[in-house]
């Protein structure tokens, strides 16, 4: 630790509020697209991607989760061509972003980490470091946000691709008719220090 309120971590300053809030059993690191894998595109170049894989109709719609539920409901399983997608750049390449946000808690019953991202690092990265009995939520199973302990795959991960919340309607469902990723996130909030880990790691 350092005279200037930081503690640097893998060339990251975080403030020592932060890891004060760690020590106390308060924190939530929030895993954005910013620590997957440097090799995974954006969101928007994955499911372009997928998408050049089947003849679709749907082009000319601008917004990306109302074209996903067209596509969709021409029974196109967009869902597992995404999955693939991901997982193809996954393999090819590796990284120590999420190992290293793991470790950032002292042991495994103090670990809190949700993240929107669809990738299987954090579950390969606890397997690595041996995390036996981490406890991993997947959409549309989540916990109580005010208690949970583990990781929290909000928006579903690729090895489930039905728990991947992707196009219009698994929006509307998940935060409109059944609430209940509302109500994590405001158990979430209301309780704990939460850490938006959003950018790349190097």
């Amino acid at each position: 630790m350092n005279n200037d309120s930081t503690f640097h971590i893998a060339g990251i300053g975080i403030p020592l509020k932060l890891v004060d809030a760690a020590n106390k059993n308060e924190l939530v690191i929030f895993a954005g697209a910013g620590v997957s894998s440097p090799g995974i595109p954006v969101f928007e170049k994955v499911v372009e991607e997928a998408l050049e894989k089947v003849k679709h109709k749907h082009d000319k719609i601008a917004s990306l989760p109302e074209r996903l539920d067209r596509v969709q409901r021409d029974r196109t399983k967009v869902k597992q061509l995404v999955a693939n997608v991901i997982s193809e750049y996954q393999k090819k390449s590796r990284s120590q972003n999420h190992q290293t946000l793991l470790n950032f808690f002292k042991n495994k019953d103090k670990i809190r980490i949700v993240t929107t991202n669809y990738d299987s690092n954090f579950y390969e990265a606890a397997q690595a470091l041996k995390l036996e009995g981490l406890q991993q939520y997947c959409q549309p199973n989540l916990p109580f946000g005010d208690e949970f302990k583990g990781i929290v795959y909000l928006h579903g991960r690729i090895d489930d691709t039905d728990s991947m919340i992707m196009t219009q309607t698994d929006f509307s469902e998940a935060y409109l008719n059944r609430q209940r990723t509302r109500l994590f996130l405001q158990e979430l909030f209301n309780q704990y220090t939460v850490l938006f880990q959003s950018f790349r790691i190097k």
